[in-house]
C-alpha cells in the first residue's frame, strides 16, 4: 500500500473533537473518515476498513469496549483509545478488547503521532502520509530506500538515528518530549534519557551546520525541537551538550 493512501477513522461523538482531529489529520496527509456514534463507526468500517481507527470511549449509543472489541473481532489494523476515561481499570478493559494503545484527553499533538507510528509500524503499515521523501533545509530522508542525503551526498546513520531524524523532520519545529522520544526510538526495550542525550549527539555531529541544515535544539527538562537555522529570527541557544564537547575519534553509538 502507498503511503498516500494511508486511511484514518475516528469514532467520537463529541463534534468539536472530531473536528480538531479531522484538521488535524487533514493537515498531516492521511485520509480521514469521522463517525459520531459506535454504530456509524462500525458501519463506516464495513464499508471501507481504514489503516488504523482512533477511538472515544464514552459513545451515546454503544459502549466503546464493546465497539473495540466488535472492531478487533473481525480486523487486525491498530486501535488507539483517545479518551477523557482516565480510569485504570477502564484502560486494562480497553487494552483486553483489543486496543493497541491508550491516550487521555487532554494529549500532546506530537506524541500521538508518535503514538500513531508506532501502531502502523507494528503492523508493518506503510508511514508516510503525502510521499515516501520528507525535506528539511537541505536534508532529505527518502522512506522507501531508507536513505538520507545531505548535500547531494549520502550520511550513514545507525537505525535508532535514523528514526530520531525521521521524527524530528515529520515535526519540523516542535518540541519531542523526551519520553515520546524514548517509545519511538525503542518501543520495545527500556533506554534512559542519558542513552537519547548521546544519540542526539552523535546525529547533530553528523548531520553537521550549515545555513539550511537542521540544527536539534535542546529545551531543558522538556525535550527537543528541530529547526533550520535560517529560519529562526533570534540566534539559536547553545545546546546543553555541547560543553565539554565530544572528543576527537569517539564513535556512533550502536543500535
Amino acid at each position: 500500500m502507498h503511503a498516500s493512501a494511508l486511511s484514518i477513522l475516528v469514532i467520537d461523538d463529541d463534534a468539536a473533537m472530531r473536528r480538531t482531529l479531522k484538521q488535524t489529520f487533514d493537515a498531516a496527509g492521511y485520509q480521514v473518515t469521522v463517525a459520531d456514534s459506535g454504530t456509524a463507526g462500525i458501519r463506516a468500517a464495513e464499508t471501507s476498513p481504514p489503516d488504523l481507527a482512533v477511538l472515544e470511549l464514552r459513545l451515546g449509543d454503544i459502549d466503546g469496549i464493546e465497539v473495540c472489541r466488535r472492531l478487533r473481532s473481525r480486523w487486525a489494523y491498530p486501535i488507539i483509545v483517545l479518551s477523557g476515561d482516565t480510569d485504570e481499570q477502564t484502560k486494562v478493559e480497553a487494552l483486553d478488547a483489543g486496543a493497541n494503545d491508550y491516550i487521555t484527553k487532554p494529549f500532546s499533538t506530537p506524541e500521538f503521532f508518535a503514538r500513531i507510528r508506532a501502531a502502523l509500524r507494528s503492523t508493518g503499515t506503510a508511514m508516510a502520509p503525502g510521499g515516501d521523501v520528507l525535506r528539511l533545509g537541505d536534508v532529505m530522508v527518502d522512506l522507501a530506500a531508507h536513505a538520507v542525503v545531505v548535500d547531494g551526498r549520502l550520511l550513514e546513520l545507525t537505525p535508532s538515528e535514523y528514526t530520531l531524524l525521521v521524527a524530528f523532520i515529520r515535526n519540523p519545529g516542535a518540541m519531542l518530549a523526551h519520553d515520546a522520544l524514548l517509545r519511538i526510538v525503542w518501543p520495545t526495550s527500556a533506554r534512559t534519557a542519558g542513552a537519547l542525550r548521546m544519540h542526539i549527539m552523535n546525529l547533530r555531529r553528523k548531520l553537521g551546520t550549515g545555513p539550511q541544515r537542521p540544527a536539534i535544539l535542546t529545551l531543558p527538562k522538556a525535550g527537543y525541537r528541530m529547526v533550520v537555522p535560517s529560519a529562526e529570527r533570534e540566534p539559536l541557544p547553545e545546546y546543553e551538550e555541547s560543553r565539554p564537547a565530544t572528543p576527537r575519534g569517539t564513535s556512533a553509538a550502536t543500535g
